[in-house]
C-alpha cells in the first residue's frame, strides 16, 4: 500500500507545522503559560503500535480519567462503545464501576470517574489506555509538562496533531480517500472515489481513510472527529 510517512504535525494554537519531538518545546512557548491560574497538564498521546498517531492535549487537573477517556474516544476510537481502561502503574482504571470490583488474577479496577488527574499524575508518568476489549486499539500517553496558564472552556484541549497521512489509490494511483479490507488483520487496499465504486470483492469492505490508529478495525470511520484543521 502506498503512502506519505510523516510524524510532523501542526500547532492549533498558531498553526506552525513541526516534528513530534519539536512540537513539545514549540508548544511550552507558545501556549501563554503563567498568564492564568488554571493548573494544567500537558499530554503526549501516541498510537502504542504506530507513532506515526500522535497528540498533544492540555488537561485540567481537576479533571477525571473518565473525562481524558471522552477525549480520547471522540477524536480517535469511539465506534460501537466499547469498554476501555486506563493502566497507570500497577492500577487499572475503568468507567462506571463498583468499589469493590476486581477484574482477571483478582488485579483491582478502580473507578475512572471518580480519579482525578491530578492524584495520579506527575511529570514523567508514562501510562497505557485500551478501547476494545476484543479488537483492542492500544494508545501510550506520557506527561511531559505541568503548568499554570489561562482558564479553557473545556477540560481537555488538542494543542497539536500529527498530519493526515495521504494514501495513493493502487488501482490509477490517485489519491486515495478510502480502504478496502479482508479482515481487521489483513493488510488493506487504498482507494479512490472513482476506484472505489468499481471494486467488485464482495469479501471486503470498505471504510474511510482516517487520521487515527484505529483506522481499519471494527468499522471505525472517525465520524466523531471535530478535531481536523482546515
Amino acid at each position: 500500500m502506498a503512502r506519505t510517512t510523516s510524524t510532523k504535525g501542526r500547532c492549533y494554537i498558531c498553526k506552525k507545522e513541526l516534528g513530534k519531538g519539536a512540537m513539545k518545546t514549540h508548544l511550552l512557548k507558545c501556549n501563554n503559560l503563567g498568564e492564568g491560574k488554571t493548573n494544567y497538564f500537558m499530554i503526549k498521546v501516541e498510537g502504542f503500535y504506530n507513532k506515526d498517531y500522535w497528540l498533544y492535549i492540555q488537561v485540567k487537573e481537576s479533571a477525571t480519567l473518565s473525562d481524558l477517556d471522552s477525549f480520547l474516544r471522540d477524536i480517535w476510537l469511539e465506534c460501537c462503545g466499547h469498554l476501555s481502561a486506563f493502566k497507570i502503574g500497577d492500577a487499572l482504571y475503568e468507567d462506571n464501576i463498583d468499589d469493590s470490583n476486581f477484574g482477571l488474577f483478582r488485579r483491582e479496577v478502580k473507578d475512572m470517574s471518580k480519579t482525578k488527574l491530578k492524584d495520579v499524575f506527575s511529570i514523567g508518568r508514562v501510562f497505557k489506555h485500551d478501547y476494545d476489549f476484543g479488537s483492542t486499539t492500544t494508545l501510550k500517553l506520557e506527561v511531559v509538562a505541568q503548568y499554570s496558564g489561562i482558564a479553557t472552556k473545556d477540560k481537555v484541549t488538542l494543542l497539536a496533531r500529527n498530519n493526515m497521512q495521504e494514501y495513493t489509490c493502487e488501482k490509477c494511483g490517485e489519491k486515495a480517500t478510502y480502504i478496502a479490507m479482508g479482515s481487521e488483520w489483513s493488510d488493506y487496499t487504498p482507494l479512490c472515489e472513482k476506484c472505489m465504486e468499481e471494486y467488485d470483492d464482495e469479501e471486503c469492505y470498505v471504510m474511510n481513510i482516517t487520521n487515527s490508529p484505529r483506522m481499519g478495525v471494527c468499522g471505525y470511520s472517525g465520524e466523531n472527529d471535530i478535531y481536523q484543521l482546515d
